[in-house]
């Protein structure tokens, strides 16, 4: 999954997503039995992996608005100060 610009709100309602198919699968994995539940655990190994770099997504992305917010408050600082 490529992602290259998204919005916190964005990137948070593909996480509930991924949160809520990762618990529906393991929860139909304990009910499945031969090919299927081998099929089941790749997916939810794919989804885990899937998951575990959304978050990281995530906090780059909030790391990143800090980063934005600072800048523009030092920026408006300057503003009232008189400074350029």
């Amino acid at each position: 999954m490529i992602i290259k610009k998204a919005t916190i709100e964005q990137l948070l309602r593909v996480y509930e997503d991924v949160e809520a198919l990762l618990r529906t699968l393991k929860h139909k994995e304990s009910q499945m039995l031969g090919a299927h539940s081998i099929d089941v655990k790749k997916l939810i190994d794919q989804l885990s992996r899937s998951k575990k770099r959304l978050e990281r997504k995530i906090g780059n992305t909030l790391l990143l608005e800090k980063h934005n917010i600072k800048r523009k408050l030092k920026g408006l600082a300057s503003d009232f100060s008189g400074r350029h």
